[in-house]
């Protein structure tokens, strides 16, 4: 079915009893949320180069948003336009926030006893600030901004400890080759000599 799609709509979609189904966002050829009988949701692009139908998966929702979806969308049709495959180039969805903190936590957490707390924390506060900006954008008046409005709410602890994961994911986007420099080098923590919030506990939510 084509429509045009909404946030709210897609959040409303329901699976189907078996098999998947495509709903296409109408304005934007080819793209479509593909529903799954199990619930999982996924942006997909179809489209034809040299005169086969090939498809795209752009990525999953509610990780990536219908917003960066259709910015998805625009980069595979860019990539296309020139008689390229976008199947064998990184789209920059890919390299949103929110994206990335999904990759990290798959392939630098996993293993790690507090994977689950750690990502509740970055859920909590940093994907609803980021999630669909491009990871290289993110600078560090943002980091800090975001810091100190959990500092500022008395959390000091859950900002430093924001602080030190956040720090830990730009160091390995960094060594993964999607972000030339970490923006949180020489950052103080909060309750540092040099921050203005001095050290004091805080509960979680």
């Amino acid at each position: 079915m084509t429509r045009p799609l909404t946030a709210a709509a897609v959040e409303r979609i329901r699976a189907p009893a078996t098999g998947q189904t495509d709903h296409f966002d109408q304005g934007y050829p080819g793209l479509a949320l593909r529903v799954s009988y199990g619930g999982a949701k996924a942006w997909v692009y179809f489209y034809r180069l040299y005169g086969k139908q090939k498809r795209l998966t752009l990525g999953r929702w509610p990780s990536m948003s219908l917003a960066g979806a259709r910015e998805a969308w625009r980069d595979a049709r860019k990539i296309i336009d020139k008689g390229e495959s976008p199947q064998h180039q990184r789209p920059a969805a890919a390299n949103s926030f929110g994206a990335v903190v999904d990759e990290w936590l798959k392939r630098d957490q996993a293993h790690n006893r507090s994977h689950e707390w750690v990502k509740r924390l970055i859920e909590r506060y940093a994907k609803p600030a980021w999630g669909g900006r491009q990871i290289d954008t993110i600078g560090r008046r943002d980091i800090d901004d975001l810091i100190d409005s959990v500092a500022d709410r008395g959390f000091i602890t859950m900002a430093r400890r924001l602080h030190a994961h956040l720090h830990r994911l730009f160091r390995w986007a960094v060594g993964r080759g999607i972000i030339e420099t970490n923006p949180m080098a020489h950052l103080p923590k909060p309750g540092a000599l040099g921050h203005p919030h001095s050290f004091s506990s805080g509960t979680f939510f």
